[in-house]
């Protein structure tokens, strides 16, 4: 079980922005620190370094910020907690030219700084 793990730095962001308002009006939150959740759709199966969030509504793909932290490759199914940077307009895959799997393209990009699996 993954619940109460941390990852990255402490979140600190007291209030919770739905991932349904982002993934609605991603320009809004461009450029902000946002702490969010939802159950963890994919995963890096290369490193960890990025995974994806989902609800009803639509998915964001996190990455981790600068590479600095991984999380565990059987994170699917679990949900989580996490705080980052919602990145504006288009952004190059997470790993670069690192072979990390598909990555499906998504509404929304989080460039994580924290993440705290809930369950």
């Amino acid at each position: 079980p993954l619940s109460k793990t941390k990852f990255g730095t402490a979140i600190t962001e007291s209030s919770t922005t739905s991932l349904p308002a982002i993934v609605k009006d991603p320009s809004t939150f461009a450029n902000k620190t946002v702490r969010t959740e939802g159950m963890v759709s994919a995963v890096c199966q290369s490193m960890g370094c990025w995974m994806q969030i989902a609800d009803t509504s639509g998915k964001a793909h996190i990455k981790m910020a600068g590479h600095s932290f991984f999380v565990p490759k059987e994170s699917s199914g679990h949900r989580a907690v996490v705080q980052g940077k919602v990145l504006a307009g288009a952004q190059a895959p997470a790993c670069g030219n690192d072979s990390c799997g598909n990555q499906e393209v998504t509404q929304v990009e989080i460039e994580a700084t924290g993440i705290e699996f809930i369950d």
